[in-house]
């Protein structure tokens, strides 16, 4: 019986995908290490049950040593596997109400160990800005580790109060996706899930020490406005005196 052709494109599609695919070639390898050794403990163990059933020690002792080996092994791999980790990129998508007094901003900051590469947003809902355009990251082509980006969407109090009147929504989630290598034919996809919500009634202690500081530099002009016109009003009264 001939197999179907859309079969054989569907087949072809996978097998494409796999090959192209970092993350799932860095899961299927990582797998495939745990399933060997898994299976290497599992015939140990049944090793160890066998010698003792019929009483040859030297098989139970390298058994336990393979047992002990393996288990070094795989403590190992997952401290190697860990710092992999460490070392990719990892953006994460935030609201930021500190940056500007007054504004509701969007950032996506790296908080992974390399660069990040053909930044995208994709919104379940999206997040519309003052122009009432989308807000999205595409025109950054890398993202530097520890570097942040940030987007203007909304004065802070009109932000609320169209959330109140059911204009925005309370809620947005959606998928961030980069590249981890600019030479990489498939994307990373992580979602993300932010809120306003947890900023309602809340103080900003660092928005309130921009405000200080903003207004704390306007003491010496209105100091040498009221010294000026300390100035004025004496010499009136000098004029004064002399009539």
């Amino acid at each position: 019986m001939p197999v179907p052709k859309r079969w054989v494109c569907q087949i072809g599609r996978i097998i494409l995908f796999c090959y192209i695919s970092d993350m799932f070639r860095k899961n299927a390898f990582r797998i495939l290490i745990n399933l060997l050794l898994t299976v290497g403990c599992l015939c140990s163990f049944i090793l160890i049950i066998y010698g003792v059933k019929i009483k040859e020690w030297s098989t139970v002792t390298a058994s336990l040593a393979v047992i002990a080996a393996i288990l070094s092994t795989w403590n190992a791999q997952r401290l190697t596997w860990r710092q992999e980790d460490d070392y990719e990129p990892d953006v994460c998508v935030a609201f930021d109400l500190e940056k500007r007094s007054g504004l509701t901003l969007l950032s996506v900051k790296n908080i992974g160990g390399s660069n990040a590469y053909d930044l995208e947003l994709k919104w379940d809902t999206p997040l519309l800005n003052l122009k009432n355009k989308e807000v999205n990251f595409t025109e950054v082509p890398v993202i530097l580790k520890g570097q942040t980006f940030f987007k203007i969407v909304q004065g802070t109090v009109i932000f609320f109060d169209e959330v109140d009147k059911g204009l925005r929504s309370k809620i947005y989630s959606g998928t961030i996706s980069y590249k981890i290598n600019r030479k990489s034919n498939s994307s990373l996809k992580k979602p993300f899930f932010i809120s306003l919500e947890p900023y309602r009634n809340s103080p900003r202690p660092s928005t309130d020490k921009h405000d200080y500081y903003l207004k704390s530099t306007r003491i010496p002009e209105n100091l040498n406005a009221i010294n000026d016109t300390l100035k004025q009003l004496k010499t009136l009264f000098n004029k004064l005196n002399e009539k």
